[in-house]
């Protein structure tokens, strides 16, 4: 159990010694899970420091809560699936925490782990094995033979904002919630183009052509449920989405084409790929525009005035950014 806190304290994640830590414990459950005719179940617990705010918290989502005493904790376990069910121990019960509706994508457990508050930390296991932690800042996953980190989207907004002061904060938050908490999990990258003009409009269109892919109804992706019809239809078609001010997605499908002059002015680094290199030579040209690159395994790169605005990384050795 020592080890286990100092691998996670390599990832990122401070905990106490295992016996002051009920959420080790829970980390260290959820690692190794019972095998079952060949398969392993789905489970997720709800860890928090704070039981009062958090059961609040909650009740105000519609969740159902089913106490049971302390000693049944491990018949309450069996029946928290990490989909739809959470195991939650408070000090004199073991509660199974029933969700209105199940939270099956990062994108879903991402934003409850938010609405339950700051000392909430959310255990999750697939049922293939994989393991993940979510907690304030970050996502720590353990694939079966290591520890690997991603930041919440969350902690990038202000730093976005901050170089582009006229981009608004809560689209520029849920821009950034779709390129790493939805598009970022995919099986391909992808890139975006935030228009948050008519200058940037017109600019982007004498630096691109079209494919004629137009996005015949409202998807904003200031809408969570829209987040997998985005992600689903970007994958398909090569190229760029636009998106206007209000972060709809208009278009897909679009090539960039930057300036000769941007190629001679904007230094792309050598290892970063096309995606990457049309995108901050094209932001060069359309300074008022930002652009999101999603890279294949996952790290996203905002880039706006032919520079990086914010990277966004996976803490781990075997993934580089180079798409």
């Amino acid at each position: 159990m020592e080890r286990l806190r100092e691998e996670l304290a390599d990832s990122g994640i401070e905990v106490p010694p295992w016996q002051e830590s009920p959420l080790l414990r829970e980390i260290d459950r959820a690692r190794f899970p019972h095998r079952h005719e060949r398969r392993f179940a789905s489970y997720g617990a709800i860890v928090t420091t704070d039981p009062e705010s958090t059961i609040a918290a909650l009740k105000s989502l519609g969740a159902l809560l089913r106490s049971a005493p302390k000693d049944a904790a491990r018949q309450v376990r069996a029946m928290a699936d990490g989909v739809q069910s959470f195991s939650l121990l408070t000090p004199g019960s073991a509660s199974l925490v029933l969700l209105p509706e199940p939270v099956v994508r990062e994108m879903q457990l991402v934003r409850l782990r938010r609405a339950l508050g700051p000392t909430a930390t959310i255990v999750s296991r697939t049922d293939d094995g994989t393991v993940r932690v979510f907690d304030q800042h970050q996502i720590v996953i353990f694939d079966g033979t290591r520890w690997w980190t991603k930041p919440d989207a969350n902690g990038y907004t202000v730093s976005v904002c901050r170089a582009v002061p006229n981009a608004p904060q809560s689209t520029t938050q849920s821009i950034l919630d779709f390129c790493v908490h939805t598009a970022g999990p995919g099986a391909g990258g992808t890139m975006l183009v935030w228009c948050l003009d008519g200058e940037s409009v017109d600019g982007f269109r004498q630096r691109s052509f079209p494919t004629g892919h137009r996005v015949p109804l409202d998807l904003p992706l200031t809408e969570p449920a829209a987040h997998c019809s985005a992600r689903h239809v970007l994958v398909q078609i090569d190229g760029a989405g636009t998106l206007d001010r209000e972060g709809r997605l208009v278009e897909v499908g679009v090539h960039l084409r930057p300036s000769t002059r941007a190629h001679e002015l904007v230094d792309v680094p050598a290892h970063l790929g096309t995606r990457h290199a049309a995108a901050m030579r094209t932001s060069f040209d359309v300074p008022t525009a930002v652009f999101f690159v999603v890279s294949e395994d996952g790290p996203v790169t905002v880039y706006a005035r032919g520079e990086t605005i914010a990277s966004i990384h996976m803490d781990t050795d075997d993934r580089t950014d180079t798409t």
